[in-house]
């Protein structure tokens, strides 16, 4: 599955003193170090005439999450980041038509090996914070209590 992920971000005040050719040459340098790997694609986006959230967007894809996570941390050893000359105000994963992947899944018309995967894989415990602060683990075959975590036990003030 294909992955776009939106980057919003805002330019500091150290990057709107530069001027235009330095911002490319910047630009450029720091995109070059990290846009490294062929799996992962960037477009840039101007916002700030039209958001007070954010002044840029990046957008990227992939369809591996690795190669998008070692691009992310290659520019933030940039200066992009490091300086800041942008500062990070929000990620946005989201997978392009998901919903259909997930659809075709569930009626078994998913990839090959899908279905394989589905029946194989150990159904997933939920947890449960009762009224009472009790925990309780739900599987579709067995439910039972489980004492409450450490940092959630009430002290009564006596020691035992």
């Amino acid at each position: 599955m294909k992955w776009t992920i939106f980057v919003n971000m805002r330019a500091t005040p150290a990057w709107l003193r530069q001027p235009p050719g330095e911002r490319d040459r910047i630009a450029a340098a720091c995109l070059g170090t990290a846009m490294v790997d062929d799996r992962v694609t960037m477009r840039f986006y101007d916002a700030e005439a039209f958001s007070g959230y954010c002044s840029d967007v990046a957008v990227f894809e992939t369809i591996d999450m690795q190669a998008y996570y070692f691009v992310m941390e290659r520019l933030r050893n940039t200066a992009l980041l490091s300086v800041p000359y942008f500062e990070i105000i929000s990620i946005i994963p989201a997978l392009e038509n998901g919903f259909r992947e997930f659809q075709r899944a569930e009626q078994g018309c998913g990839k090959a090996g899908d279905q394989a995967i589905r029946r194989t894989r150990p159904a997933r415990t939920l947890h449960y914070l009762g009224p009472d602060r009790s925990f309780a683990a739900f599987s579709p075959m067995t439910v039972w209590p489980l004492p409450p975590p450490p940092d959630m036990l009430q002290h009564s003030g006596t020691t035992t």
